[in-house]
């Protein structure tokens, strides 16, 4: 029986947003980096894994029966899903006694939304892994819904980022 290739999806959201991966409309290695933002983490601790490059992650929220999906049994299924890919970015004490440093700061975090959609909902760009792991994705994208800076915790200035897509698993 063939399953969701959950893993190969979240690791090639990853790729597109931390190296470069991708056919057309990447993003530069080194923009963001790569982090474990979504665990659990005391703001500190996030910002702190920012402090060379904002911190990238991405995990799956929802899974669910595509409506173009075949009912019953059958050789295939399409998910729907939804995907968010949060990134902290380090404030630094300069942001603290600087007002443009600080909305700089804000206008870079809410600015990275549209620099992941142009990568991520770019065709092909999210078929496959680095690693050429197969993601099921249709038509290799996600699509953007929106982005919001969701907080502005200890030291760190945190924006999440909606996506929804559809995989198609076939056996």
């Amino acid at each position: 029986m063939a399953t969701l290739a959950a893993a190969a999806i979240i690791q090639a959201v990853r790729d597109v947003g931390q190296a470069a991966h991708g056919s057309a409309r990447t993003i530069a290695s080194g923009t963001y980096q790569g982090a474990s933002v979504f665990d659990r983490l005391e703001a500190n601790a996030a910002s702190l894994r920012s402090l060379d490059a904002p911190a990238l992650d991405a995990r799956i929220d929802k899974v669910g029966r595509h409506p173009s999906s075949p009912i019953g049994p059958g050789s295939s299924i399409i998910y729907s899903l939804a995907v968010s890919v949060r990134v902290v970015r380090h404030e630094g004490l300069e942001h603290d006694v600087s007002t443009s440093a600080r909305d700089a700061l804000i206008a870079l975090a809410a600015a990275d939304g549209a620099t992941l959609a142009q990568a991520l909902e770019y065709p092909g760009n999210l078929t496959q892994t680095a690693a050429a792991a197969p993601t099921g994705l249709v038509s290799g994208l996600l699509k953007w819904l929106g982005s919001s800076v969701a907080s502005i915790e200890d030291r760190s200035v945190v924006t999440t980022h909606s996506f929804e897509g559809a995989a198609l698993v076939t056996p």
